[in-house]
């Protein structure tokens, strides 16, 4: 399936965001909720593009892989960087 420059683009840059505004949600609470948040927003991201692209909802099998997939790479990719910014990883420094 391919999308459109007018879905991809703005998803691609929501994605690119969560990275240094992940900096900033661990300083206003925990980790794991910041994941949990960053999992729901995703839904949302998905519910958008099955409608804009006029696709059926997942069922079945296809929603379990989707649900398997989104947990795997929200909690498994975010929950780790997350908890370094939590445990003091150094955020990039501004260079004048």
């Amino acid at each position: 399936m391919r999308l459109s420059p007018v879905v991809a683009v703005p998803l691609i840059l929501l994605w690119a965001f969560g990275y240094p505004l992940g900096a900033l949600g661990v300083a206003a609470m925990s980790p794991m909720l910041l994941v949990f948040l960053r999992f729901g927003l995703s839904g949302i991201a998905m519910a958008v593009v099955v409608r804009a692209t006029g696709r059926r909802w997942p069922c079945g099998a296809a929603l379990r892989h989707a649900v398997v997939a989104g947990l795997l790479g929200q909690a498994g990719q975010f929950m780790g960087l997350y908890l370094g910014l939590t445990a003091g990883v150094p955020r990039p420094s501004r260079r004048s």
